[in-house]
């Protein structure tokens, strides 16, 4: 029997892979609102708490595989905000608190001079913030602290405490 099987398996998944990946100038612009908020955090957040805080990517966004949910067309980018605090002076409360100035500050400043970045809405969710934005992109933000790593095997790499 000759003929192209009635299921072309590779071609299928070249489709599919095509139809969830979003386009390349919505990962750049993705990329562009993570950096934005990166930079604003580092120059406003980490002076009012005079700590360090490093916003980095993680999950699909840190492996470049973000792709777009097929059930709502929706892409979004998974941060983590780590501030330079020990869990003994704070709790999970008072770090949210902190968390959502910084991040109500952010979008209200985008928001108020018109910055073409700006988020639409911000959120409070169980254990993590997001950034909503009008065109199908939002950003989920994960509040952290370094974990005391004396406790863990060197090999564990960098451990941090989550807010829930």
């Amino acid at each position: 029997m000759t003929g192209d099987p009635p299921f072309d398996r590779s071609s299928f998944l070249r489709e599919l892979a095509v139809e969830l990946d979003p386009p390349l100038d919505q990962k750049q612009l993705g990329r562009e609102r993570y950096e934005d908020l990166g930079r604003w955090l580092h120059d406003h957040a980490a002076q009012t708490a005079d700590r360090d805080v490093h916003v980095y990517p993680q999950g699909s966004g840190n492996l470049g595989t973000t792709n777009r949910d097929p059930f709502t067309g929706e892409f979004d980018i998974d941060i983590v905000i780590r501030v330079a605090y020990g869990k003994w002076e704070l709790g999970q409360k008072e770090l949210n608190q902190i968390i959502n100035g910084w991040l109500g500050s952010y979008v209200s400043v985008r928001q108020k001079f018109g910055h073409r970045l700006a988020p639409t809405k911000l959120d409070n969710g169980k254990r993590a913030w997001t950034l909503y934005y009008g065109d199908g992109f939002h950003m989920d933000i994960l509040p952290v602290v370094p974990d005391l790593a004396e406790e863990l095997d060197a090999s564990m790499g960098d451990p941090s405490w989550l807010t829930d």
